[in-house]
């Protein structure tokens, strides 16, 4: 899976059905935070959110989460201004948007999901190409549809 533009974005999370997702800017500063989103397929989600700043770390996160992750291919990328951020989805879900804001000085990303009907229970991933912006932040992923919100990852600016 190659990296498209936020703006040319279309999902898919094997086997689940394929799926257009929005990325929403709310509020000021952290318009350009989010440079890409994928979602992917996992052997093996990991329990938070995991931080990749560099090309060991994403070596070894690909070969221990295997699935579709494991074979993404990302377009050339500059460690030093960009890291990866994997947050793991609930079993049989799909998000539905990603958002982006900026919350006392925290840059928040918050990824929607939505159960899919009859799904196999197969997990998946969000992958998200982030540009370090010097600031906190913190992984959300919310259900609107079962009244959830969990935070799965802070990370301190590196």
């Amino acid at each position: 899976m190659r990296w498209t533009p936020v703006s040319m974005l279309l999902v898919a999370c094997a086997p689940l059905q394929p799926r257009p997702v929005a990325i929403r800017v709310v509020g000021e500063g952290a318009g350009d935070l989010v440079a890409a989103h994928a979602c992917l397929g996992v052997a093996r989600a990991p329990e938070r959110a995991l931080w990749i700043g560099a090309p060991e770390n994403w070596r070894a996160a690909r070969e221990r989460l295997g699935g579709e992750l494991s074979e993404a291919e990302l377009a050339p990328l500059d460690w030093y201004d960009e890291v990866l951020v994997v947050i793991p989805l609930p079993a049989g879900s799909l998000p539905s948007a990603v958002v982006v804001g900026t919350e006392e000085g925290v840059d928040v990303v918050t990824v929607d999901v939505a159960a899919v009907p009859a799904s196999s229970g197969a997990r998946s991933v969000s992958l998200l190409r982030i540009r370090r912006s010097g600031r906190q932040l913190a992984a959300v992923v919310r259900d609107q549809q079962r009244g959830s919100e969990q935070t799965v990852g802070v990370f301190l600016p590196r």
